[in-house]
């Protein structure tokens, strides 16, 4: 079930939750071989694993907001990578949320970190 932060982002914002939604619908259909057919990813989640793909949609989302909350993405970047993120077959969150991790735990410096970060949102936008 999604948090508070989550649900009122969708309530502050419906319509770009559901640009949102939409976009990373076409971007799948648009991975897809030429002339196959397939559900949106929320859909497909939904088929392939008992209808539990919107709560994994709703878990990725819950996921970005707590990256803005422990101070690894800021809010523009969490809004940037919203659509490449529920569209992405696996969840790209946790690479984050463990590279933060490191950081916090005095693994990887400051420098370290905002390279790996930079990395790692740069795959999530090319998908």
């Amino acid at each position: 079930m999604p948090g508070p932060e989550v649900s009122a982002s969708f309530l502050q914002e419906p319509d770009k939750a559901r640009q949102a939604i939409q976009l990373a619908a076409k971007l799948h259909r648009q991975r897809m071989p030429h002339g196959a057919s397939a559900a949106p990813p929320a859909q497909q989640d939904g088929m392939h694993r008992g209808g539990q793909g919107a709560t994994q949609l709703s878990h990725r989302l819950q996921a970005m907001e707590q990256l803005v909350m422990k101070g690894a993405l800021t809010r523009e970047e969490a809004a940037a990578l919203k659509v490449p993120v529920l569209a992405a077959v696996e969840d790209p969150t946790r690479r984050l949320a463990e590279a933060k991790d490191l950081q916090d735990r005095g693994l990887l410096s400051l420098d370290e970190y905002a390279s790996l970060k930079a990395s790692l949102v740069h795959q999530i936008r090319q998908g």
